[in-house]
């Protein structure tokens, strides 16, 4: 299957700190990739990059190549981003509290009806519809601010959902404020977002998350691409020894223990815990 999108060589220095070195991948159509790394590995540089945020351009632009369909292109603003394809869901929601779901997702995109008015019942069809691909059933002619925020989040996956050029889409810790539940509805929404053929690439620090999505999971450490792996050769240790470099030592919380006094009611209850690092274990 050809590529939907290739970058080759994509660099960005912030002065001297060189915050993404010489970054290369490929992106098929309906392929979700995760990519994963520590606080300033340069994640939200290549997505800032590919969104075509303000400050990229601000502070001196880019180097390297991206590719769209085979076709070198240049992406300056968000409305370059948007023209070729590609979407981005921020992790800071972006919402307009006071207006309803229909208008938040159809913004500047709503139905034009008899002498270019808006369309209301076909523009909440059109919203209604865009919530469907994910999954979620949100009367949207609801006031956003009244609704909690993992709907919010939804919303602002389904506004990307909504622009027919859709091809890309950019999710920067969208599980961050999700329960286990609401985690498991992004994941079917993923799902079908990759049955479209719209490409994904999932950034996230929960790993179980991101090895139980992806498809391909790339690390970056520096800046630099520190390794690449295919479903299924993903390994949780593995990948957070790639991240880091290092060892990590886990916590585990043990059966709480609790002390009690002669003839009388519990004084004190507390937890063991064990650290381990795949070979040893350590109790305190």
């Amino acid at each position: 299957m050809e590529n939907f999108i290739k970058l080759r060589g994509l660099s960005k220095n912030y002065g001297t700190h060189k915050a993404l070195d010489d970054f290369n991948l490929s992106i098929a159509p309906g392929e979700v990739i995760g990519l994963i790394g520590a606080n300033g590995s340069g994640k939200s540089t290549l997505l800032n990059l590919l969104s075509g945020a303000s400050k990229i351009q601000m502070s001196g632009g880019y180097e390297g190549y991206v590719f769209i369909q085979g076709m070198l292109v240049s992406i300056n603003t968000p409305q370059d981003a948007s023209r070729l394809g590609i979407g981005m869901v921020h992790q800071e929601l972006s919402l307009f509290e006071g207006l309803d779901v229909s208008t938040n997702i159809t913004l500047t995109r709503e139905v034009q009806g008899h002498l270019g008015l808006i369309d209301r019942p076909a523009t909440h069809k059109r919203a209604t519809h865009a919530l469907a691909q994910l999954g979620i059933d949100l009367p949207v002619e609801r006031r956003v601010s009244t609704l909690p925020l993992s709907f919010k989040q939804f919303i602002e996956i389904a506004r990307e959902i909504n622009k027919h050029s859709l091809k890309l889409i950019l999710l920067d810790e969208p599980t961050s404020a999700l329960n286990p539940e609401e985690v498991q509805l992004l994941m079917s929404a993923i799902d079908r977002i990759k049955a479209t053929g719209t490409a994904v690439i999932f950034v996230s620090h929960r790993l179980e998350e991101v090895c139980a999505i992806c498809d391909k999971i790339v690390v970056l450490r520096d800046g630099k691409t520190v390794s690449h792996y295919i479903q299924p050769d993903f390994d949780m240790n593995t990948l957070a020894l790639d991240m880091i470099g290092q060892d990590v030592l886990k916590a585990q919380r043990t059966k709480p223990v609790t002390l009690i006094r002669e003839n009388s009611e519990p004084c004190l209850t507390f937890a063991i815990e064990t650290a381990q690092d795949g070979h040893r274990q350590y109790d305190q």
